[in-house]
């Protein structure tokens, strides 16, 4: 009966060690979860004018931000936020699409227009809550939006495009690399929706 109760209380003991640390662990994880930054880039809005420029009668492409609905003077930009509770540091943003696909649809009659470069962007850091503005990549907008754009002209030609299934612009994707407080490295991807239609362009950002 002894060596009965002792196994007995042994086994009780082991079971009690094990549940303490499987809560343990789970608090580890929470911990480490609640200080983990998070970032984010937030839909937005554009306006696209085509303007008179100053050299060999070349027009200017300009894109402007819409906010609250309004075309501002402020030239177009996405933003970025770190929606989580810890801070990033080291961040670097890096727009991918097939440039072979970009170069068939190329137009260089705008002036000052965009020489392609691998198009990033890094930033020191950004802390909970924060948020900055981050450039647009201007190559592939340059490109896509005049050819791209639904009006009164084109849109039965993009009608017919859509209604095949076919992408009217080529496709772009952002990657976001970064490093929280214990220096790990954390990697998110998305595909960045397009929409253009009468001289507006709008975004969104879906997680990939």
């Amino acid at each position: 009966n002894d060596d009965k109760m002792s196994n007995f209380f042994t086994s009780f003991g082991g079971v009690i060690v094990a549940i303490s640390l499987y809560y343990f662990y789970e608090q580890l994880k929470e911990m480490k979860s609640v200080n983990l930054p998070d970032l984010n880039i937030s839909s937005a809005t554009f306006n696209v004018t085509e303007e008179i420029g100053n050299l060999y009668n070349k027009k200017i492409l300009k894109f402007r931000q819409v906010l609250d609905n309004k075309i501002s003077d402020i030239n177009s930009y996405f933003q970025l936020h770190n929606t989580g509770l810890g801070t990033c540091n080291n961040i670097s943003i890096k727009w991918k699409y097939n440039v072979d696909e970009i170069k068939k649809i190329l137009n260089v009659e705008y002036e000052n227009f965009p020489i392609f470069i691998s198009e990033s962007q890094h930033l020191s850091f950004l802390e909970p809550n924060g948020k900055v503005q981050i450039e647009i990549p201007e190559f592939y907008f340059y490109c896509c939006a005049p050819q791209f754009n639904f009006n009164e002209t084109n849109h039965r030609e993009l009608a017919k495009k859509i209604a095949k299934g076919e992408d009217l612009q080529p496709k772009l994707n952002v990657e976001i690399n970064y490093y929280d407080i214990k220096n790990e490295l954390i990697i998110k991807n998305f595909k960045v929706e397009v929409q253009a239609v009468n001289n507006t362009i709008r975004t969104r950002f879906k997680p990939i």
